[in-house]
């Protein structure tokens, strides 16, 4: 559906585009908008970032290829800026929001130049006769677009999202992902496109500013909460990854090891190392090497006398992830359980260091009446799985989508718990 949408685009669309906030994401979306044939106007409150766009430049800030395509867009006059966020918003269609959410000191994000500048936005909105897409490029955390969505609807007077009101205004999400020294390449050749929108025709108008960004990168439009959190989830993941990568580098270290071979070696395991298997949220991990491997190289990284404070959490966050298991059973306050599957994984009868089985005795040892059955393990006449199906609730914690179909097929769905949700 996307794909046709972007084919009926064409190439040669030209939007009108306003950027509010010319730092570094601001500054490069505007510029490559432009460079992809819309008109763009930026929009900031420091007259420096002003005067440079309108100059041809780019202040303060160095990107390989950017300052070139600043200045190449301004003579074509498909790129400007001013401080004036009226002139913004009633020279463009659709409004990408780039300001700061930077830290607090407690971590949490600071909201304030958002708030600001969407109230702006409302303000410049509310004599307004024809609909305009309001998009929040800044980082934000989910559930925070209702109270901007607020801040607009106080300021404008209107409604966000209204069908049959044109002169309203919708409101999305569209998280970037360029890293600094490869924005331009990211921009244009991304892992995908990612459109917060509910309902997901508000998407639209933003879409067609990728016009010109790589067919091949997908497209998705999900709801603004997903969108805020895939962000992240991203940078989150990365700073996991780099403190990994250092913590096996000075186990090595200790140990005399090249640890750059190790890693790179690591790196060319595609198949395991980096797989989305590992990467779906469920069930705590299992299985004999897991456990095994990662307390061997947690007990060796102290008898070394090195510090490794990311291993050291892997154990303790599995055991939180059963705990919440045991919590959201206990939760449905039924003392008849049954449990489905005891392999740690599908396709196998591997029950070792499965903590479904510390579940189990949980239960057990507080007298509820647990019973349990496995694909592999137990009788074929079906009558011990029966026994299971009749319990007050049934868990699944593996993921063996058969044994899932059954049960569903089987037993209510209020009924089920499936651990792997």
């Amino acid at each position: 559906m996307l794909k046709n949408l972007l084919k009926k685009m064409g190439d040669d669309l030209e939007m009108k585009i306003a950027v509010m906030g010319l730092g570094y994401v601001g500054v490069t979306s505007a510029a490559l908008f432009a460079q992809s044939g819309h008109y763009v106007i930026g929009c900031d409150v420091k007259q420096p970032k002003v005067d440079a766009i309108n100059q041809g430049q780019v202040a303060q800030l160095y990107e390989e290829g950017l300052s070139e395509i600043v200045r190449y867009q301004r003579n074509k006059k498909r790129l400007s800026a001013t401080m004036d966020i009226k002139e913004a918003i009633d020279g463009s269609d659709i409004g990408f929001v780039c300001v700061g959410t930077p830290s607090k000191r407690d971590g949490s994000m600071e909201f304030k130049y958002l708030q600001r500048v969407c109230r702006d936005i409302g303000l410049c909105l509310k004599g307004r006769r024809t609909k305009y897409t309001v998009v929040i490029r800044s980082t934000m955390f989910p559930g925070s677009l209702d109270k901007i969505k607020k801040i607009i609807e106080d300021a404008s007077g209107k409604k966000e999202g209204e069908v049959l009101k044109f002169d309203g205004f919708d409101l999305v999400t569209n998280p970037e992902f360029l890293r600094e020294g490869s924005a331009v390449k990211d921009f244009y050749n991304p892992p995908y496109v990612c459109v917060g929108a509910d309902p997901p025709d508000k998407a639209n108008r933003v879409l067609k500013c990728y016009n010109k960004v790589n067919l091949e990168s997908k497209r998705f439009v999900v709801h603004p909460d997903v969108a805020q959190m895939i962000k992240y989830a991203n940078n989150s993941w990365h700073a996991t990854k780099v403190t990994f990568a250092n913590e096996i580098g000075a186990v090595c270290k200790a140990l005399d090891i090249d640890s750059q071979k190790v890693m790179g070696l690591f790196c060319e395991d595609k198949q395991l190392n980096i797989s989305p298997y590992y990467m779906m949220p469920g069930f705590a991990y299992g299985g004999s090497c897991l456990s095994k491997d990662t307390d061997a190289l947690i007990r060796e990284a102290d008898r070394l006398r090195v510090q490794t404070p990311l291993l050291n959490a892997v154990p303790k966050s599995n055991n939180a992830h059963v705990n919440r298991a045991i919590q959201k059973i206990q939760s449905r306050n039924k003392k008849k359980i049954g449990f489905l599957g005891l392999a740690f994984k599908p396709g196998t009868d591997d029950q070792r260091s499965n903590p479904i089985f510390d579940v189990i005795r949980y239960f057990e040892k507080r007298g509820y009446d647990v019973k349990t059955w496995d694909t592999y393990r137990d009788d074929d006449d079906g009558s011990k799985m029966c026994d299971v199906l009749e319990q007050d609730i049934v868990v699944i914690s593996s993921r063996d989508q058969n044994l899932l179909t059954m049960a569903q097929g089987m037993i209510s769905s209020n009924k089920l718990i499936n651990l792997q949700e």
